[in-house]
């Protein structure tokens, strides 16, 4: 008796505030969208691959009214408030179905809240079902449809909805379950979303097809009853099978070596904020687009050369790949697998964490260095296996690799065999300090003393830098910072950040030429023939002493690779028995 005589009251206090249309309302302030967290996206240089999705607790993406697709429109107001277009925000006789329902059964079995009422509920009420409440939601629907259009409301509605497996509003429901953007969704597609409305775990398509697939179907048919498809489509739409996009497990994003230094970079970027905290916020709540430079076929093709390579259970490898005419990073593999969880160095990044020896592929920094003083690839140097300077630390024996002994060599032969006697003379004959000095105007980043070892590549880089200084002898002198994101936009579509590389002149244009020149033919007919790939290239091989780190760095016009091959544990020698093979910088890193 008490259930009933509430259900009246309930209904009485409704028709009370419907009546009140007729007369003065008092407009209620656009609530908008609450206090909601938008979730970002990282894409690639394709602008259409997603690489992540970055939010704190709630995947959100917000999408304008212009953007939903009519069948979508249709399927939402046909199964959640089917007269949503004539009622001005409550609908008595929804309601009093409901409650007759709710009474036949003893239990809440039916709604009766409209579109307003709901989106009311998302941003300002809590989910509590008391009288009151529901009065009360009544109540500011009336009063906000005084405010807001049709379509606004349905809009801020569909944004704020929550559709199951962590997807809140239809943007990233759409993206989630189907992999498109909301305007391209399908009947059956948008079906499925309405459906998923009244329950949204209950009917999760991931976890619960058979559940989707028949409220579905409930969508559908009360699309063709309403006569908004007709029987034919909502049949073939019915046919269709779910079709769900792919899902990455939990935390899990495309290329994560790229994606997080792309995270890393923009949290210490003060032009994203005052303090980390903030750069945070923005990164993980600001609802952005953000632009990078990653290319998914070239990334893909480099994961395909290095497996293709490396024996299995053998050692790592890291690849970056940059274009040098815009600093463009178009690849960065920086180990096997970083959710590997049996791997602790998985998630360490070999591209650009680490630092190792880079051997011979530092020689073109001390030949640049030699050519800004005077030096010709014409000029020569004596024969022998080796070589000992005296230093300022004390003497400094240098011997070829292998011992080898060659006969009086011109610097361009001694590059193209890497001849480790001569490039010891040369470093000495031109000064430590101004090899250092011209790496450093190169790209490299990492603090380099102005030892004579420098010359042999004793002194840790990472991969990263070595890309990236190449990319100075493949752009004829010219040094343009690495980027990895080239804009980065507001919910709203507004241009918040763009990428303004570092210009820099590192070196004469003729003395970058020269370097290149001589490198070519380290990849024609020296150290680099397995790096050959049909077309000019240019490029130098490095290996460190017991074959700890093997190196191959080589460009084109159009493209820079470097590649370190070694293992991220610590310094372990690649020579048979342990890996097939006596791992150089001309076996396997040229090869990949």
């Amino acid at each position: 008796m008490r259930r009933r005589l509430n259900i009246i009251a309930l209904l009485g206090g409704l028709v009370v505030v419907t009546s009140a249309c007729g007369g003065e309302i008092q407009p209620l302030e656009d609530p908008g969208y609450g206090d909601v967290s938008q979730t970002s996206i990282v894409y690639a240089s394709d602008r259409t691959t997603v690489l992540a999705e970055w939010h704190v607790g709630q995947d959100r993406v917000l999408v304008d009214y212009a953007d939903l697709p009519q069948v979508l429109i249709d399927a939402v107001v046909a199964i959640e408030d089917e007269r949503y277009w004539s009622h001005s925000g409550v609908d008595l006789r929804a309601i009093a179905r409901a409650l007759v329902a709710d009474i036949e059964a003893g239990a809440v079995v039916q709604g009766g809240s409209t579109i307003t009422q709901q989106y009311i509920k998302n941003v300002i009420l809590t989910p509590e079902v008391t009288l009151e409440r529901k009065i009360e939601e009544a109540t500011l629907a009336v009063r906000l449809e005084e405010t807001l259009s049709k379509e606004e409301v349905l809009e801020r509605y569909l944004n704020t909805s929550y559709f199951g497996d962590g997807a809140y509003g239809v943007g990233a429901a759409a993206r989630h379950f189907f992999g498109v953007d909301v305007q391209d969704l399908s009947l059956a597609q948008a079906a499925l979303l309405a459906g998923q409305l009244q329950l949204p775990s209950a009917t999760d398509p991931t976890d619960y097809p058979d559940r989707a697939l028949a409220r579905r179907r409930v969508v559908l048919n009360q699309l063709v009853i309403l006569g908004w498809a007709d029987k034919e489509e909502a049949a073939a739409a019915d046919a269709e099978p779910l079709n769900l996009a792919p899902q990455l497990p939990p935390f899990q994003t495309l290329y994560p070596y790229f994606t997080k230094e792309v995270e890393r970079q923009l949290l210490a970027d003060p032009a994203l904020g005052a303090t980390e905290a903030d750069r945070y916020n923005l990164l993980f709540k600001g609802g952005l687009s953000i632009y990078t430079t990653i290319d998914p076929v070239m990334q893909e093709l480099g994961r395909q050369a290095i497996a293709a390579i490396l024996p299995d259970g053998g050692p790592s490898a890291a690849l970056v790949a940059i274009d040098p005419s815009n600093g463009h990073v178009k690849v960065i593999i920086g180990g096997a697998d970083f959710y590997d969880t049996t791997d602790p160095t998985a998630q360490y990044n070999l591209a650009t964490q680490g630092k190792r020896q880079p051997g011979s592929a530092f020689k073109p920094f001390v030949l640049a260095a030699a050519l800004e003083q005077g030096f010709t690839l014409d000029s020569q140097f004596g024969r022998g296996s080796g070589v000992t300077i005296q230093t300022p630390s004390g003497p400094w024996e240098v011997s070829n690799y292998n011992n080898a002994t060659f006969p009086d060599l011109s610097l361009l032969d001694a590059t193209r065999f890497s001849v480790n006697k001569v490039f010891a003379e040369l470093v000495d004959a031109v000064g430590p300090a101004s090899v250092a000095e011209l790496a450093t105007a190169a790209g490299i980043q990492s603090e380099l003393k102005p030892f004579h070892s420098i010359a042999l590549g004793a002194q840790e880089v990472s991969v990263f830098e070595m890309a990236s200084a190449y990319g100075t002898f493949a752009y004829e002198g010219i040094h343009i910072s690495p980027t990895l994101v080239t804009r980065i936009d507001t919910a709203d579509g507004v241009n918040l950040w763009a990428s303004t590389p570092i210009v820099t002149e590192a070196m004469d244009r003729e003395t970058a030429n020269t370097v290149t020149a001589a490198l070519s033919e380290v990849v024609r007919a020296g150290t680099g023939t397995h790096a050959a790939i049909g077309r000019p290239s240019a490029g130098k091989t490095g290996t460190t002493q017991q074959n700890n780190d093997a190196w191959f760095v080589g460009f084109t016009n159009e493209l820079v690779a470097a590649v370190w091959v070694g293992y991220p544990e610590g310094q372990i020698s690649m020579v048979p028995s342990l890996t097939p093979i006596e791992v150089t910088g001309g076996s396997w890193p040229a090869e990949i």
